[in-house]
């Protein structure tokens, strides 16, 4: 079923936004339920989300109910069908593991009695899984085998036995969950899991057999004496003394990524046999390391459409470039859990959670909107028990913030603005073996590929917003996501897969404008001499990790120096230390143009580089629609046929106390040009104040003056007048 079209739900052919209200029925007394809807219903959701909680419903061993005969909690049809005459549609979660601080993630005991089912460790320990602090969390179960995927058969075939008649096209459950955040319950760790003996005797051996094809190629990279794939185990510690040492790392995570993907696939394949025609997703957990182990791009093509859980409070900055990645491989950007109300670590008591403004409230969702985000499940929008603080209490009152999701749903929904897009060409790409050197965390041998993934890219990004490049992450995995922009910023250091660096220069031929940052790459993705970057971009580079002063044009300043440049004729120097080594030039290339800088390009808010960088933004020709001169605001223009939104983000609560300000008057630049705006003069609505500003056209070329507080975000309609 094709759920997503044109940033919207489409269900039997009604269009919903993507917002919906996280309500978890079995946590809420029945005689509540219809307050609720009430609730949800007037703050203008149309659709409802919940777990199904497995261990709630198989009551005994083989034994369901989802009717409420032995619990009205267990009610699950009774749910179903005053959603459905409530006029809500269901995005139904019915794991087989759903955490949601419940008892052993929901999964039932009698999988584990044996301990036959359950995954291991590096130190062939049972797996425990992740939860809460205050909730019994349970053990992990091999998602493999299969004794464990046919007792998750029986629970999915009794489930759509029971909702049959709710479940899409005739009933009002369009879309279902695959499992949980898959990260072995939340055990994601590079040597957590999964060391069951049928993963390490016969899956991941036929893993490298499919990769590598015959052993003694294995031997040849691996630089070991096997004799057969059969002798191959994954790796249990870290223990890194040479360049090839890191390829049985990368094919251990690789492994992981698939294993969990493959799981999830498996798992809609049992839907599929039981008829069922509904939409699926998967909804990946947060983490460091672009939540490593995860392959964004397989879950999106094994399980359906992918998103990220976003509790907050996270780095604002990460969680933009999270968003800006989904762009590139989901059909639309979308978060299947967003914070609404509090986690807390006690059953009861919401006087223990600290209270959330309603400017709290807007910086994070206008925030995660400005990247680029969709829609989201706002969850939780009920309380329940070790979730406080929600919008609605659990006996079906408003409470704290529920005005604010009424405007939110009013705004989008009546100003289309799921049909807005950016105004941007250019795009950062996220180069995956860096992310998994990084996940790895090697002491050697490339210890600055770590520093370019978790800084200097981020770093990077930080910049591009603040001076109003409203990026996109792209992904080589994807060569069509590159395709789609005109500037692309490009991390690039000692490893690099031979078909990317074509690709690269592919792109450049074509007549993209390439900036790479980093040093040049000599090895390939098995660790073997490679020189097919050198040889097409005519550049090398050799190490020179420093803190050097450099000069541009008549100015210098000081940063961290990555590489000089060893150039072939076509480059022209353009960023020297004053012992004249080369750290920053560019080239033709066919009809594009490359630049490489063999030094840190982020600026730390000095203003020689933030000068350069600005200064490179223009010679690229990437588009700025709209940017503040203050660097600590941030400032996006989205646009549709009907409609014209600006976006004002002041995150000063991420930025280092020396720069941390009391709230700015920031001079706002809007490029009429671009933005194709003629008229006489400019109206900018707030859509969650209402104040209004007119502004002749004069005045919006040379500057408008607005102040947004620290850790305040604020949403403006922008309106083109004539005759005024």
């Amino acid at each position: 079923m094709d759920v997503i079209r044109d940033n919207r739900f489409h269900v039997s052919g009604l269009e919903l936004h993507p917002n919906s209200a996280e309500f978890h029925y079995w946590r809420v007394k029945r005689q509540h339920w219809p307050f609720c809807f009430k609730q949800i219903k007037e703050a203008g959701f149309k659709i409802v989300s919940t777990y199904v909680p497995w261990n709630h419903h198989e009551y005994e061993r083989g034994k369901f109910d989802f009717s409420g005969e032995t619990d009205p909690q267990r009610d699950l049809l009774t749910f179903l069908k005053e959603c459905r005459q409530t006029g809500f549609r269901v995005i139904l979660k019915p794991g087989p593991w759903i955490c949601a601080e419940w008892k052993h993630g929901g999964l039932p005991e009698y999988l584990f009695e044996t301990g036959e089912l359950v995954a291991r460790d590096a130190n062939d320990e049972p797996l425990h899984a992740g939860n809460h602090p205050d909730v019994d969390a349970g053990l992990v179960p091999c998602y493999a085998h299969p004794e464990y995927l046919k007792h998750v058969r029986t629970y999915f075939t009794a489930l759509v036995d029971a909702i049959r008649e709710h479940l899409h096209p005739n009933g009002n459950v369009f879309l279902i969950q695959l499992d949980n955040e898959p990260s072995h319950c939340h055990r994601g760790m590079l040597f957590d899991a999964d060391y069951h003996q049928l993963v390490t005797d016969r899956l991941y051996p036929r893993y490298l057999q499919d990769r590598y094809k015959d052993i003694e190629r294995l031997n040849s990279i691996y630089l070991t004496d096997l004799h057969d794939f059969s002798e191959c185990a994954p790796p249990r510690k870290l223990e890194v003394r040479n360049e090839r040492d890191i390829v049985k790392y990368f094919d251990w995570v690789e492994f992981k990524e698939r294993y969990l993907a493959t799981y999830l696939l498996q798992l809609r394949r049992i839907f599929d046999g039981l008829n069922v025609e509904t939409g699926f997703f998967a909804n990946i957990r947060w983490g460091s390391d672009f939540c490593a182990p995860t392959n964004w791009p397989m879950l999106q093509k094994y399980a359906g459409l992918s998103g990220i859980d976003i509790f907050g409070p996270h780095n604002h900055y990460e969680t933009q470039r999270y968003i800006r990645y989904l762009e590139g491989v989901s059909p639309m950007p979308w978060s299947p859990e967003f914070m609404a109300g509090r986690r807390s670590d006690h059953e009861e008591g919401s006087s223990k959670c600290d209270p959330i403004s309603d400017k709290q409230r807007r910086f994070g969702i206008l925030a995660a909107m400005a990247a680029g985000l969709r829609g989201a499940n706002f969850y939780m929008f009920v309380e329940r028990d070790h979730w406080h603080r929600s919008p609605v209490s659990a006996e079906g009152r408003r409470s704290e913030g529920w005005d604010f999701y009424r405007k939110l749903n009013e705004i989008v929904t009546e100003l289309d603005y799921f049909e807005v897009e950016k105004v941007n060409n250019v795009g950062v790409v996220h180069y995956q073996p860096y992310t998994r050197y990084s996940f790895i965390d090697p002491e050697k041998p490339f210890d600055h590929v770590k520093n370019l993934s978790r800084r200097i890219l981020p770093d990077l990004c930080i910049d591009l917003g603040r001076l109003g490049v409203d990026y996109t992450v792209v992904d080589p995995a994807i060569p069509a996501s590159l395709e789609k922009h005109d500037v692309l910023f490009i991390p690039i250091a000692d490893f690099l897969d031979d078909n990317v660096a074509k690709l690269y220069e592919h792109l450049a031929q074509k007549g993209k404008r390439l900036v790479f940052f980093g040093v040049t790459p000599t090895l390939d993705l098995l660790m073997r001499k490679s020189s097919v970057f050198s040889e097409a971009f005519g550049v090398r580079s050799a190490h020179h990790f420093v803190v050097e002063s450099m000069q541009w044009n008549d100015m210098s300043f000081k940063t961290s120096a990555l590489g000089r440049l060893r150039l072939e004729d076509g480059w022209e120097p353009l960023v020297n230390d004053k012992r004249d080594n080369v750290y920053s030039a560019r080239r033709r290339l066919g009809e594009g143009t490359v630049h490489f800088l063999g030094y840190e390009p982020s600026t730390g808010l000095m203003p020689v580089k933030m000068l350069y960088l600005v200064s490179l933004l223009d010679e690229l020709g990437a588009h700025r629609p709209a940017h503040v001169a203050e660097p600590l605001t941030e400032a996006y223009i989205k646009k549709s046929e009907k409609h014209t939104f600006l976006f004002l983000i002041n995150p000063d609560e991420n930025v280092r106390e020396e720069f941390r300000a009391s709230g700015q008057n920031v001079t706002l630049d809007i490029d009429i040009k671009l933005l194709g705006m003629h008229a006489d003069s400019i109206t900018f609505v707030n859509l969650f104040t209402g104040e209004t500003r007119n502004e002749p056209l004069v005045a919006v070329r040379d500057g408008v003056q607005f102040t947004v507080e620290n850790y305040d975000a604020q949403l403006f309609q922008v309106i083109p007048e004539y005759g005024r």
